[in-house]
């Protein structure tokens, strides 16, 4: 199982679903809403898009259940500023992925999603590194993320956090794998 992720930079804080988050779950909601929603942000992973509330209440229910009984870790990304969510990075074990996926072996997957006015300005950069260091921390030393050819930024993120091909995953995305 998966421990709680906390990471504390000057500007950005990276913490797994919090007790406190049950208390702002409305606007959780609402932020979570706003991001998985967003034509940009959601480009390359349009099957992954919100449509309304209700929605985002269900992923966000799923993500805490998915959290209690091993089945992946949602981590939230904020400003620290003002508290407000900016990205949402998913981990999904690997005996998770195996119900998906049908790979030689199976790593720890990984998916971001940033709000789109933030993007360029190297905040995934920043964290993806750290997240990959705190994984490693517990003894995952095989990360992979799923990328569509077409995502350029994504795959530069990925080469300057030490992602290597792998190899093609289906007819839109490769596969990249960070392994220690």
């Amino acid at each position: 199982m998966l421990l709680p992720i906390a990471i504390h930079d000057s500007a950005l804080t990276v913490n797994s679903f919090r007790a406190e988050d049950l208390s702002r779950y409305q606007s959780l909601v609402q932020e979570v809403l706003e991001i998985r929603s967003n034509n940009k942000t959601l480009k390359f992973l349009p099957d992954k898009r919100l449509r309304n509330t209700s929605e985002a209440d269900d992923l966000l229910r799923n993500m805490l259940l998915n959290a209690h009984v091993g089945r992946g870790q949602t981590c939230f990304i904020r400003q620290n500023q003002n508290n407000e969510l900016i990205g949402i990075i998913e981990i999904i074990p690997p005996h998770v992925a195996r119900e998906y996926y049908e790979l030689e072996d199976y790593p720890c997957f990984i998916e971001f999603y940033l709000k789109s006015q933030l993007t360029g300005r190297s905040v995934m950069s920043k964290i993806l590194p750290l997240i990959i260091r705190a994984l490693n921390v517990q003894g995952i030393t095989s990360i992979a993320a799923a990328v569509n050819r077409a995502n350029l930024p994504a795959l530069r993120l990925l080469g300057k956090s030490s992602f290597t091909f792998k190899k093609t995953f289906d007819p839109f995305q490769d596969l990249y794998i960070n392994q220690i």
